[in-house]
């Protein structure tokens, strides 16, 4: 089939918060189809193409990604333009058999799509982006209202809905999509990223002379939102209080991280700033306990966070708030602790530094959240439903 590909989010290189996207235009090649992206971009086309096998057709009319200064208009403005790229589209390769879109705002322009380009559409929902901005006080409660609304009408009109969690799922049907339309996909790991015997000793060792003397180490890494800065440092000194010699490693960039420093002057916490993915698991390796301190909110209660996967694939012990979608899947896991306030939460950490590497937790996690099976799953789905459509 031919498929035109669309999104926000550069589809290379690979980084933490966008994997999935990378992963699924990979998996459509796999599969034998001909694979146009059209997505941000701003590096080596020839690299990307090589690496992901798709046609790149880079729609980059400014910078935006998810560390951009007004974030969240971007995206939309970002999302009204891209109309025009559809356009351009159409004159260069008259039609598509599937249109595969990974972003709803995006997809605004579907009805059109579907119709010039005689397409079969499909999308593919990790998260939404007025579930982010219930968190932001700039952004009326009115406007995120209306912008949930838009979005959710975006996504109605597209043949195929996936989304990552049975609560996402719960959420959509509620807004009124048909459940018949909406499949779960899940989320997954980069099992051969994510792989702790491929760490060296020589490798490992680097990292813990990067990260220093004292421990046990307890890592955290990627998305932070501003408000769950507070509450992280007060499991930061419960824990300490616990655990004298405990020592906080996190990884990430944005406002939230430069917030978390300043406030963390003179604790435990080393604040490494911007790691690539794929050097995230030699710095799971060397850590004791992998945490996900958030708090609950109409998005974060309805994903499935990579790097509780990504922890996973590594033999990490994890605590973890117990946020309803994860919860769900993980509540009963013997690898991971939930514990909603911070003093339990930093006693669970105390529990967990001495487990040590789990190579049942390991196995568990890269044989059941692999992302090749996950986006050959997707694929596949598409290709039937498609297939069973009158043409």
């Amino acid at each position: 089939m031919n498929v035109l590909y669309g999104n926000i989010v550069p589809v290379w290189p690979v980084t933490m918060t966008a994997i999935g996207h990378t992963k699924l235009v990979q998996q459509w090649v796999r599969r034998g189809h001909k694979v146009v992206a059209a997505t941000a971009f701003y590096g080596d086309r020839a690299e990307a193409q090589a690496a992901t096998g798709a046609i790149l057709e880079p729609f980059s009319p400014f910078h935006v990604d998810r560390f951009s200064r007004l974030r969240e208009p971007k995206y939309i403005l970002y999302s009204l333009l891209f109309f025009f790229h559809y356009l351009r589209l159409r004159r260069k390769y008259r039609t598509f058999d599937v249109v595969c879109i990974r972003n709803a705002f995006v997809g605004w322009c579907i009805p059109w799509v579907r119709r010039h380009f005689k397409a079969y559409c499909a999308i593919s929902i990790t998260d939404l982006l007025s579930g982010f901005l219930y968190w932001k006080p700039a952004f009326p409660r009115w406007l995120v209202d209306w912008l949930w609304k838009t979005e959710i009408r975006i996504i109605s009109r597209f043949d195929l809905v996936f989304c990552i969690t049975e609560e996402m799922r719960q959420v959509l049907v509620a807004a009124g999509i048909p459940a018949e339309k909406i499949r779960i996909s899940g989320d997954g790991v980069d099992a051969a990223v994510f792989d702790p015997g491929a760490i060296s000793a020589e490798h490992r060792r680097r990292i813990e002379d990067e990260l220093g003397p004292g421990g046990p180490r307890i890592l955290f890494y990627g998305n932070l939102h501003e408000e769950v800065v507070d509450r992280f440092l007060q499991i930061v000194d419960a824990t300490v209080r616990r655990l004298p010699g405990a020592r906080f490693i996190v990884i990430g960039k944005g406002d939230a991280h430069e917030l978390l420093r300043k406030k963390a002057a003179g604790r435990p916490l080393l604040h490494l700033g911007f790691r690539p993915h794929e050097e995230l698991p030699a710095y799971i390796a060397a850590c004791q306990v992998g945490i996900i301190p958030y708090l609950h909110s109409q998005n974060s209660d309805n994903i499935l966070t990579l790097k509780l996967l990504e922890y996973g694939a590594m033999g990490l012990p994890i605590v973890a708030t117990p946020l309803k979608a994860i919860f769900r899947l993980f509540g009963h896991s013997p690898w991971i602790r939930f514990e909603e306030d911070s003093e339990s939460f930093a006693a669970a950490i105390a529990a967990q530094a001495g487990r040590g590497f789990q190579p049942e937790e390991s196995r568990f996690f890269r044989e059941n959240f692999d992302w090749r099976q996950i986006m050959d799953r997707v694929v596949a789905t598409i290709e039937e439903d498609y297939a069973r459509r009158p043409r």
